[in-house]
């Protein structure tokens, strides 16, 4: 057998142990199914404090899909400051459409400028020609609308309050199912649903069955984040419930072999074909 030259030997090694590195300290992270910022946290060498104050959050939700900064906004590598460069060169001048100039801020997501100009994300990438979801702190967008920014906070009843809710149900995440539960002790699926929104001081209905005819029904592909869903398991009526978590994830007591509170996706076959419906609490 010929021996393999130590010269290509040392190159393998090297691109090995320059990929572990890059790997092992990314500058963001997409969000998985299962994923807790302790998780990411630990994965990453990143305390959850330091991931909550890069990314602007006030309270450990995080949702499947969601890109999360893992290093300083204001730190770029020479590759991230070419990228940004050649985005701002290549996209267009907005002042020549009517539109402006957005400096991001901490805190902020492409999801939440969308909202304030009345703007799609998709729409925000194609003028600025992202690849994905990560900002940074002082880079500049392009946004073609006229649409002054919203200069209001959320409701209580509106957005915030949805995430409030579904923060406060991933609170319990791998609590035990018990049958007529409504405590953190453990909990059946309408008792859960009970006890987090009894938290916001909204009384819902004991039984899924009462809770399917409690607040306004909502189409499937209108679905927000703390809308009710429902579902006939074994049963012609509907007798289970989950609290939606937006991207298809709903978050919801199972059964005892299921391990009690745990996430779902309403494109698992078993949920798909047992869907019931949704309603909105919140407005």
């Amino acid at each position: 057998m010929k021996k393999i030259p130590l010269l290509f030997c040392c190159t393998v090694l090297f691109i090995a142990m320059t990929c572990s590195a890059v790997q092992a300290n990314p500058q963001a992270y997409r969000v998985q199914p299962g994923d807790t910022l302790w998780g990411i946290s630990q994965q990453h060498g990143v305390s959850v404090n330091a991931i909550k104050s890069l990314n602007g959050l006030q309270s450990d939700l995080i949702l499947v899909g969601q890109v999360l900064a893992l290093q300083d906004p204001g730190y770029t590598t020479s590759v991230n400051k070419e990228q940004t460069q050649t985005v701002q060169e290549s996209a267009p001048d907005p002042s020549r459409s009517g539109g402006v100039i957005y400096t991001v801020k901490r805190g902020d997501s492409l999801w939440v400028i969308a909202q304030q100009y009345g703007v799609t994300v998709d729409q925000l990438r194609q003028w600025n020609n992202l690849t994905g979801d990560l900002l940074l702190v002082g880079q500049q967008l392009s946004v073609f609308q006229n649409r002054p920014a919203l200069t209001t906070e959320p409701s209580r009843s509106g957005d915030r309050g949805r995430y409030d809710i579904v923060s406060e149900a991933q609170r319990h995440l791998g609590t035990p199912y018990r049958w007529g539960g409504t405590s953190p002790g453990g909990f059946d699926c309408s008792g859960f649903t009970t006890y987090v929104y009894r938290q916001f001081n909204v009384g819902l209905p004991r039984t899924a069955g009462g809770q399917a005819s409690y607040g306004t029904p909502v189409s499937r592909n209108a679905l927000v984040p703390g809308d009710l869903v429902f579902f006939t398991c074994g049963s012609n009526s509907i007798n289970h419930v989950g609290i939606y978590c937006g991207n298809n994830q709903f978050i919801h007591s199972s059964s005892p072999s299921s391990g009690g509170v745990i996430m779902s996706s309403l494109n698992e076959r078993y949920y798909s074909t047992r869907y019931a419906g949704a309603r909105r609490v919140l407005h």
